[in-house]
């Protein structure tokens, strides 16, 4: 639905059937299906299949990296320290717009008449964590630091523009028990517009602010190739727009669905959905769905990402908390 919506206000002179919006669907189902059928195949056929198939969850024992002794000290409860460990608890949201990663990604269209591209750079930290000597980080409670620019740039007729550029940095805490992972996160958002933008295209300037955010998000692994979350954010502190409780509310959901690896190349297909709602806006949705190919480092929790974006909604730049947006986008992004 939202690639019917984004398309249509984009006013893409092509006609879309039903069957043709459900290709990218049809396409991704065929990926989880068509490995494990090799491997039944193969085995009827007497092969040996030693490898495991890869959880969905992005950082959950996409490989076993060899243990390092040094790295922790053990306790006697059962539980180890780990002081700036490798990956996170709780993994990435991919089609969160707000997700501290570092990307960049050109329009393909849009409902502005100019050309625009975003880039990002960003990264989460793990300061310590702790975890079970026997599952990992798959029980396990870890605190870090992540932070993020996010930045986004006009093409207006010969000259390129700074729109605007968010600024967030905080402390989250990571949980991981199983198949259930959730993320608190207090965290500093600052929103800073390029003037001579919105003085080109005689834009409505909302000025620059700062807010504190408290978001709450919970995560569950239904199964191995399929994740689901839901949560929000409150807004602790908000400059100007926020004037009651329910004007600082910020639902958020989504679901996360992966192929099985692909081993010669360390890579799966997925497609992400994420919907937020804000009190600000009346909570009407804004949906963000994405489809890419997601590729690991051998023995490094390091991602790469390549990836459409069909995006439908109000902008997620926090100085234009008013502007409706809809844009097709093509990006690179890398998890670290």
């Amino acid at each position: 639905m939202i690639l019917l919506t984004t398309l249509k206000k984009l006013k893409i002179g092509i006609i879309i059937s039903p069957l043709e919006m459900l290709l990218p669907v049809l396409l991704l189902v065929f990926m989880i299906i068509y490995p494990d059928v090799v491997q039944a195949d193969s085995q009827s056929a007497g092969a040996v299949i030693t490898t495991e198939t890869p959880s969905a969850v992005l950082y959950q024992n996409p490989f076993t990296p060899e243990e390092d002794e040094k790295d922790g000290a053990i306790n006697e409860n059962g539980y180890k320290v780990l002081f700036f460990p490798q990956g996170d608890p709780f993994t990435p949201l991919l089609a969160d717009p707000r997700q501290p990663t570092s990307n960049i990604s050109y329009f393909l269209g849009s409902n502005n008449h100019y050309g625009q591209f975003d880039g990002t750079f960003g990264a989460d930290i793990g300061v310590v964590r702790w975890e079970s000597e026997t599952s990992g980080i798959n029980k396990s409670i870890q605190i870090g630091v992540m932070g993020a620019a996010f930045s986004r740039f006009a093409f207006v007729q010969t000259a390129t523009f700074l729109e605007s550029t968010d600024f967030i940095i905080g402390l989250p805490i990571s949980i991981r028990y199983n198949k259930f992972s959730a993320r608190i996160f207090f965290y500093h958002d600052s929103s800073h517009t390029g003037y001579n933008y919105t003085n080109l295209l005689n834009l409505n300037k909302n000025t620059d602010y700062g807010q504190e955010l408290l978001q709450i998000i919970p995560s569950y692994d239904l199964t191995r190739y399929f994740r689901i979350y839901a949560g929000g954010a409150y807004r602790v502190v908000g400059l100007g727009y926020y004037p009651s409780a329910q004007d600082s509310l910020i639902g958020q959901a989504g679901f996360e669905l992966y192929s099985p690896e692909w081993k010669s190349s360390y890579s799966r297909a997925y497609m992400a959905l994420n919907i937020i709602t804000q009190g600000i806006n009346g909570y009407t949705p804004s949906e963000d769905l994405q489809i890419g190919i997601l590729t690991h480092r051998p023995a490094s929790w390091i991602q790469f990402r390549t990836a459409i974006d069909f995006y439908n909604g109000y902008s997620p730049m926090y100085d234009f908390p008013f502007l409706k947006e809809d844009y097709i986008a093509l990006g690179a992004y890398f998890d670290f």
